[in-house]
């Protein structure tokens, strides 16, 4: 059945169930991303030297940082799972550490990337069920002054 709008009943449909299916993708993001945050404690670390990675050709080098903090009286010395810095990090520099309460073995590099995905696909469905709601309902007669 084609609606008022020009779009048949099955693409609205399917307009919503792909906007609820990104809103949840992206809610579980964030969450993801603030449970691991905001149950964890942060501390400042220093960069203590740059691994070189490799890279996918010689003109793209990639580093990691190896980063050493603190955390009740003792040095701890972690590296980012994966290396995604062209140049290497100035020595000294710092960086937050988040150490999850499963213990500092476990501790990362806080870092904000996670939300982009979060965000963004929160963004896209809030559009797709905006545009599935406005194709859904009738459209309205405009107003002609007499």
């Amino acid at each position: 059945m084609v609606g008022l709008t020009g779009m048949d009943t099955s693409t609205i449909c399917g307009l919503i169930i792909a906007s609820v299916l990104l809103i949840a993708f992206g809610s579980i993001a964030l969450s993801t991303w603030s449970r691991g945050r905001f149950n964890g404690a942060v501390v400042q670390g220093k960069v203590v030297a740059n691994d070189f990675e490799g890279g996918r050709d010689a003109t793209m080098p990639t580093y990691a940082p190896v980063i050493r903090f603190s955390w009740q009286d003792r040095e701890y010395t972690i590296k980012p799972r994966s290396a995604s810095a062209l140049a290497p990090r100035p020595l000294g520099s710092k960086l937050s550490v988040v150490i999850p309460p499963s213990g500092p073995s476990h501790a990362r590099v806080d870092s904000a990337l996670p939300l982009i995905p979060g965000i963004a696909f929160s963004v896209f469905g809030i559009a797709f069920l905006a545009v599935a709601i406005s194709q859904a309902l009738p459209a309205s007669t405009p107003m002609i002054p007499h």
